[in-house]
Parts: structure tokens; sequence; C-alpha cells
């Protein structure tokens, strides 16, 4: 953990907060007032723009514009009353279906406000720049209407448009928001600006002994009062609130440090903490506000956390656990998920000598199969994930196998999501080991190097058609146009027309290395369906795979061999043209064929029977085969994989209630099915290529 983190942040307020003033905005007669930039990923094309006017007088808006951020024009003859009101809009109807048809909309813009942040400017009819904002998604600037639903208010129309603290997010309303308050006055307006609070310094890990908090407050009107509220809490729940007065320890009363100590708390506990401060005219503010992701500052206390073979994952959920969503158990379309608030805490306990303590607070978990989602929210990640999959379903075999084939497909090159085990104890109580797996989303898609602007999709079993196969994961307002465009296009082409095609839409070798690995362990699953798929961005954007669900891999299906000794899936496996395994048909054994057989998949099919692909495949997995998939290359993993789970086989026995003989037994069994994997598929596929050359 990083002790500097408070320091690192202060300071980058206060270097965010002088550079905006070296330009500082005029005090004009107009003022931009609110700003929605970020919509939740439902509520497409609801951005908009407020102008307000404060005067006494009304304002002649006659060919005054948006030239910054967005672009727009006054017609002629447009005025603001004195007091009154003006939204521009990305989209009229959005805006109306959102805010209902009275809602005031006084024209439509083009172009796009940033969600990342930029500078948005009014001018007059002659060029004159009357108000100005540079607003942010970054601290010190709010995080809520980055996405959550929320717009940024203006606090005080008077006071300058470059202060992040004359901004907050607005009040959160009842769903199914976004919120805000296009047309009337601000939730947040105040006739003066209330104290800002910035240099907000604090150890995050206060083992054992009292945490000094300090913060800057300034008011041009004095700062009258100044007080810190605390609650402590564990993996039982959270007690009362607490309050610290908060004495001036330096400055004057229109700028200066205040500080005071939280007393030591009980070893494993969080403390959670707020800043309050009023001014000379009773003006209030509390930081964070309370309408933020992360409604308080939080920190650690945990002088000797339990160490094991693998990291621990304390999840207190004290009842904010979200209901499960879609599985293949219910098999309705999923809708775009929408952002909401976390009550959860999360302390990441690394495994022996690797590292203090994490924390993760104000996250979001829900219920899911085998286990829960972790969402981290704004900003945030779990060992670089912004979401994490933690499961153990039913068969412990498959907590191994999707680990080990996430960790050959990287060696192949493949982005593959991270993966690993955690020990998980739930307010308390523990479950034993399970394992982790990064969601494919937008911070996975960074971390990979990719742009998370393409277009994601999950490729389903069930569903027919198309539309119905490939759940889009983001950007629903532009449909399946090009995956639709894609697979037409493979199939109205063939030999070296359709090769030469496949090089122009996919990253080629990225796809050969996901059918290379796919063979290697027998994904026989993972051709018809379990892979995400990503468009590229722009006209030449190019198709890549990502592996998914790999539980049923290395030998194992449905019905296999309780040795797991299966190696002879066909290498013309997920081709056009691939005959069913002894008469079968899709969903197999009871049809009387084989359970591990698929049709065809949307991209396996053309792809595999094309001979220029083809080619390319099998000499690549003639040479993985040869240098990667081997005995040397992978016993070392799986001999460690055994040696760090074993202790955690025992413990999930005991607090399971189950026969440690007999998990140890069956642990010992699944590995050694690795190994004889890695050793006689290998020696199926290079005796195929050999006959084949």
């Amino acid at each position: 953990m990083n002790l500097l983190a408070p320091f690192l942040v202060a300071a980058v307020a206060l270097a965010a907060s002088s550079t905006l003033c070296a330009q500082t905005p005029p005090a004009g007669p107009v003022v931009i007032n609110e700003i929605f930039y970020h919509p939740p990923p439902d509520r497409v094309g609801l951005q908009w723009v407020e102008l307000h006017n404060p005067g006494g007088d009304a304002v002649d808006l006659s060919d005054w514009s948006f030239s910054k951020g967005i672009t727009f024009k006054f017609p002629s003859g447009s005025k603001l009353a004195a007091g009154g009101y003006a939204v521009v809009v990305q989209d009229a109807a959005a805006f109306h279906r959102q805010y209902g048809a009275a809602a005031p909309v006084a024209g439509v813009f083009t172009g796009h406000l940033s969600g990342h942040g930029e500078r948005v400017e009014i001018q007059d009819a002659k060029g004159r720049v009357i108000d100005w904002v540079h607003y942010s998604d970054k601290a010190p600037w709010p995080a809520a209407p980055d996405g959550s639903g929320e717009s940024l208010e203006r606090v005080h129309p008077g006071s300058r448009s470059d202060i992040p603290g004359n901004w907050v997010a607005s009040l959160p309303g009842r769903p199914p928001g976004p919120w805000g308050t296009p047309g009337r006055r601000n939730d947040a307006f105040r006739t003066n600006l209330p104290p800002i609070a910035s240099e907000i310094k604090f150890d995050p890990l206060a083992a054992g002994r009292p945490n000094r908090v300090s913060v800057w407050w300034n008011d041009s009107d004095g700062v009258a009062s100044a007080d810190l509220v605390f609650q402590v809490g564990t993996e039982k729940g959270w007690g009362p609130d607490k309050v610290l007065k908060m004495p001036r320890a330096e400055g004057d009363a229109k700028g200066g440090t205040y500080a005071v100590e939280i007393p030591a708390v009980a070893d494993g506990s969080v403390v959670r903490f707020r800043l309050r401060a009023q001014d000379g005219l009773g003006n209030e503010r509390i930081v964070p506000a309370p309408q933020e992701l992360a409604p308080a500052f939080s920190y650690l206390s945990w002088v000797k956390p339990p160490r094991g073979t693998i990291g621990q994952l304390h999840l207190w959920v004290h009842g904010h656990a979200e209901p499960a969503g879609p599985s293949f158990r219910n098999p309705r379309r999923a809708k775009p998920e929408k952002p909401g608030r976390g009550e959860i805490t999360a302390i990441l306990v690394p495994p022996e000598g690797a590292g203090d303590p994490d924390l993760h607070d104000f996250i979001r978990v829900s219920e899911r199969a085998g286990g829960w989602k972790v969402r981290m929210g704004h900003g945030r990640t779990l060992m670089g994930m912004k979401t994490a999959n933690v499961i153990f379903e039913s068969e412990p075999r498959w907590v191994l196998a999707e680990h080990l084939a996430y960790e050959v497909y990287r060696r192949a090159g493949v982005p593959a999501p991270a993966s690993g085990h955690l020990r998980v104890i739930v307010d308390g109580e523990p479950m034993g080991y399970h394992l982790y797996v990064e969601q494919p989303d937008e911070a996975f898609l960074a971390r990979q190097g990719r742009d998370p602007d393409g277009n994601l999709y999950k490729i389903l079993w069930y569903g027919q058609g198309v539309v119905a196969q490939h759940e889009k994961k983001n950007h629903p307002q532009t449909g399946h146009a090009d995956i639709k465009d894609l697979i037409q296009g493979l199939a109205s082409r063939n030999g070296d027309d359709q090769w030469k095609y496949i090089q122009e839409q996919f990253v080629v070798d990225e796809v050969v290395n996901y059918f290379v690995v796919n063979s290697c362990i027998q994904n026989w699953d993972g051709y018809f369906n379990n892979y995400f798929t990503l468009h590229a961005p722009g006209p030449h954007g190019r198709w890549e795979i990502y592996p998914w669900d790999e539980d049923k891999t290395w030998g194992d299906f449905d019905g296999a061999p309780p040795k797991k000794d299966w190696y002879s899936l066909p290498l013309t496996y997920g081709a056009n043209g691939d005959p069913p395994a002894n008469g079968g048909r899709f969903g197999g054994g009871m049809f009387g064929g084989q359970m591990w057989w698929r049709p065809p998949g949307w991209f396996s099919g053309p792809l595999l029977a094309n001979p220029g692909f083809q080619k390319r495949f099998r000499a690549r997995l003639r040479e993985f085969c040869e240098a990667e998939f081997t005995d040397a290359k992978l016993r070392p993993v799986i001999d460690a994989l055994e040696k760090q789970l074993e202790p955690e086989v025992r413990f999930r026995a005991g607090v399971r209630d189950a026969r440690e003989e007999s998990a140890l037994r069956q642990f010992h069994e699944d590995i050694d099915s690795f190994r004889r994997q890695v050793v006689h598929r290998r020696e199926f596929i290079l005796k195929e290529l050999g006959v084949a050359k």
C-alpha cells in the first residue's frame, strides 16, 4: 500500500487548483451552471449543458455560442430571463424521455462532451468569453457525475467556475435516474460558497495507533467551526457516529490547517470519517459530499493480519450484496448494467511477505453462480481488476482448470483475464479458497493496451441468430451492425478471397493463438460460444478473441471419464465441414453422440476451414507444442499450484465440514490429470500434425 496516497491526492488537488487559477473566468452576466457529461450506458445521447442568468435583468443571447467542448449558436432573438435557465442538449428526444415533455430545451448542440473532462466555453455575439469551466473526472472534482447518473452542479453562481469546490454532484434520486436539475435551481445552490477543503492528510494504514487527520479549510467569511465525524466498523457491523472537534493548528480563520487525532481502534477494524466545517454565515460543507460514490474517507487498522500461501479477501457484506443477475439457468437477455453505489468493504491481505493489506471501501458486490461479482467502482482496482468474479462452482477441479487455462493463453500471447486464487472470508465466516477471474471490461481492455471504445461482445450458447448469441457489453446505441456485417462477409467469400478478408478483418496471429490453445487444452466449448470478441474502433479496426469460462477443459466435459483421460479432440474441430462425432447433434450424449461435440462457431467455422488460416493454425500449433505446451515448461507451473493450494484444500475441508482425506485425494488426482493432459494431448497433436504433413 502506498502510504503517501493521501498526500499525493492533496498535492494533485493543489496543482489542479493553481493551474486553473492561471486564467480566471470572467464575471459575466450568464454562467455555466450545470453539466451532464457522462450518461449511464443505457441513457445514450443524454448529455446537456445548462446556462443560468443569476442577475435581475434579462440577457440577450442572440448569436451567443458554445465554442469549446460542444458547438451551438443561439438564434437571433434568444433571451434569458432574469433568474432563468437555458439548456442545450445532445438529443432532444432522449432528454424529453428522461425529464418529461415540458422540460425546457433551448437547442441541440453538435459534438460530444468528453467523459474524462474538457473545457466548456460560452461566448457572446462579439466572441468575448463570458464563462468557462474545465471540468474533470479526477480529484478534486466530484466522481459521481462520471457515469453514475448525477450531473455536475454549480454551488454558487457568483463564485468562480474554475474552482472545483464550487461544483458538486447532483443529489441522487429514485431509479431509474439519471438525475440533475435541468431548467430549475440546482439542489446544490447556496447564496454563498461554503468553506473549501484541501490538503487532506491521514494514514491509510494506522495499525494499532491513533491517526492524525488534518485539512486546510479556507473561506473568505471565516471558518467558524470544524469537526470530524467518524464510525468504526468490524466484520460484525458498523458502530455509531462519533464527533471530534478539529482545532486550528496554523493559519487564521480565513485559511488554516485544522487537525485532530482519531483514537486507536481494535485490530482488524476500519474507520470511516467525514470532514465538516461552517463559515461565519452558517454555510456548511461536508467532505466527501454525502452523494459521492465514496461518501467517507476510510483507513484500516490491522497490526498482524493472518497470512497464508495465497491472499485472503475479507468481504464485509452486512446484507448489502445485490441479488444474482442472469445466468445459464436463467438465459434472458441482459440489459446494460446500471451504475450504483457500493456499501461493501473489502480487505485484501496478500500472502506472507507480499506487502501490507489493502483496503477497498464502498464497493459493490453481487451474488452469482458459485460466488460473487466484485465491482471496484470509479477509478479503483483490485489487483489491477475493476471487476472480479470470485467463484467456487460445484467441481473443485474447475477452480484449478480455469486458472491453468488462462495461464496457457497468456503464454501464447492471447489477451486473457487475470486469474488466481484467494481465501474468502465473508462477514468473518471463512468460505475457503476460491478462484478469481477478471471480468473483460474497459479496465481489462486498457490493461491489455486495447482501445476501450471498441465494441465488446460476449458469445452465448443460447438464443437464435447472430444478434441473440452476441450479447453486446457496451455502446448499445450502435447495435450489432458490425458483427452482422463481419459474419455476412465471411459467409459470402471462400478460398483466397476469404483469406484476404480474414486478414483485413482479424488480428490473425492473436486469433490463431486462441484456437491453438483451444486445441491444446481441448476447450471444446470455446469454439461455438464461451468467448468475448472485440472490434477495435475506427474504419480499419480489426477483431480479436478473448477466452472465457474455461472450467470444463483439460480433458473434462459433460460425461467425461473420471480420470479425465480423454486426449483425442480432432484438430479439425470447430471448422465448417467438421462432421459430428459418432453422428451426434448439438447437445451430444443423450442425442446419440459425444457430449463434447458442438457445431462450428460463428468465427471458428469459416476461419478454421479456410486453407490459408488452417495452414497458419497448424504451423503455429506445431511450434507451440514443441516450445511451450511441454512437460518441461508446464510441469513446474502445475507443481507450484499444487504446493500453493494443498494447505488451502485442508483448510476448506475443515470449514466446510468435509473429509480432509477425500478432499486431498481428489485434489491430487485432479493435479495429476493436468500433468497427463500435457503429455498425452501433446503426443496426440504432434502425431496428427505428422500424419497431415
